[in-house]
């Protein structure tokens, strides 16, 4: 049963009988432990997002260490050197757009599920203390009178359920949203709208032969 199904059911019972109150108190138990587990989920994509946002400034390192190798072979008189430093350069470059869209696109499903597992865990957090203020007025003799002088205490009660069903019925239509953007974001990042252009091996050589050549005519 999902979390939003378990909400549901929740409302749709009386809370003034016995055998309803221990079925509610099952159902809020697994809301409890859906919710741990949608936390070590989180924790996963988070792990996944840190490893794919290392995995990007690793190749961007990269790059620039085969820009130095080619660069100090430029300067040496190694022009083929520099050339194939320069293509290790280029490949790692096309290779970095890759490693960059995955970890915006892990980001992204991350900072989702870290915003519906907090409203989830608020919305639960509201049912919890709802049902203990509902259970004690429904059962507690003692509190008998205060309930009569309200008036009806099956109106409060049942005005009381309508509130709650409005905030699971809120709580349903956002994370359902919430999932829409979340799939046509998927989509639209597995579709780049354009091709990035790349440097050539032979573009970055003759950048560098044009900088040596200046820097040697400041001398």
């Amino acid at each position: 049963m999902s979390i939003l199904k378990r909400f549901k059911t929740i409302m749709a019972m009386k809370f003034g009988e016995s055998s309803s109150e221990k079925i509610v108190n099952q159902h809020l138990k697994q809301l409890d432990q859906d919710l741990r587990n949608v936390k070590v989920e989180l924790s996963t994509l988070i792990s996944d997002e840190q490893r794919a946002q290392r995995a990007v400034a690793e190749c961007r390192a990269d790059m620039d260490k085969f820009e130095r190798y080619a660069r100090k072979s430029l300067e040496e008189g190694r022009e083929d050197e520099a050339r194939k430093f320069l293509e290790k350069k280029t490949t790692l470059a096309r290779e970095e757009v890759q490693l960059q869209s995955k970890y915006e696109m892990k980001k992204q499903v991350a900072e989702q599920l870290r915003e519906m597992h907090d409203k989830l865990a608020s919305d639960l957090q509201q049912l919890e203390t709802r049902r203990s203020l509902l259970t004690g007025m429904a059962t507690a003799a003692e509190t008998q009178k205060k309930i009569n002088e309200m008036g009806s205490p099956t109106h409060a009660v049942s005005a009381e359920l309508d509130r709650m069903e409005e905030n699971v019925d809120r709580a349903k239509y956002e994370a359902e949203a919430m999932a829409e953007l979340t799939k046509e974001s998927l989509d639209e990042k597995q579709e780049p709208d354009e091709s990035p252009s790349y440097e050539t091996a032979d573009d970055a050589l003759q950048k560098l032969k044009e900088e040596l050549q200046n820097n040697k005519e400041y001398e």
